[in-house]
């Protein structure tokens, strides 16, 4: 099986780790998208989801190293409850 690369998403493992049937969600409240986990790494808590019709455009990463100070943000389901984003600083 082959998956174009404008279709994976890079993931925390423990997000899926023990899920059958993976979906992804590009705003609350849409029904989401199937996908495949194509990558699983324990270690690194790194999952690889391919998602056939994504249709989103990818983040561009920074061309640098976060420094102490720099602003950031955490976001997520804390404990499987409701999404937050919460500010934060590295």
């Amino acid at each position: 099986v082959t998956f174009d690369v404008a279709v994976l998403v890079m993931t925390n493992a423990h997000v899926v780790a023990g899920v059958d049937e993976p979906v992804v969600r590009i705003r609350l409240g849409d029904p989401g998208l199937a996908s495949t986990v194509v990558y699983f790494d324990t270690a690194t808590d790194i999952a690889v989801l391919a998602v056939p019709g994504l249709g989103a455009r990818p983040l561009v990463l920074a061309k640098e190293s976060a420094r102490s100070g720099d602003p950031a943000v955490i976001a997520g389901f804390p404990e499987s409850g409701p999404f937050r984003a919460e500010p934060a600083r590295v």
